[in-house]
């Protein structure tokens, strides 16, 4: 009674399983290796199979992961750069723009930082 209890449970995790993953673990290639091996070294060796392979995987995916987090590290100090590159450039426009006022100068050279906001002679 024990038996056909654990397998209505089982068979109903499986397709509860299947519906929300559109995977059906009973067809599962790994599911086959297990069906076909019937002693506990023939099971033991494919998990340590598995094991195996997953172990290559998290090396793998390691060094993705490292690389991803050094590209990540320059693109954000180049950002922090730009974006302080710009604010400095901004001001420096706005000051240089108050002077050409006061002094009433009407040509007077800046070295823009950026394109969109900074401009050659001030308005």
């Amino acid at each position: 009674m024990a038996d056909s209890s654990l397998s209505f449970l089982f068979d109903a995790a499986l397709q509860d399983y299947e519906k929300k993953t559109g995977i059906n673990l009973a067809s599962h290639p790994f599911a086959a290796q297990l069906d076909s091996s019937h002693s506990v070294e023939s099971i033991t060796t494919v998990l340590l199979g598995q094991a195996q392979a997953f172990s290559e995987f998290q090396a793998v995916y390691s060094q993705i992961v490292k690389s991803v987090k050094n590209i990540v590290s320059i693109i954000t100090s180049l950002s922090a750069t730009a974006t302080l590159s710009y604010a400095v450039g901004f001001v420096r426009h706005k000051t240089f723009k108050l002077m050409a006022y006061s002094t009433a100068l009407t040509a007077f050279t800046v070295i823009p930082i950026c394109n969109t906001r900074c401009s050659r002679y001030p308005t």
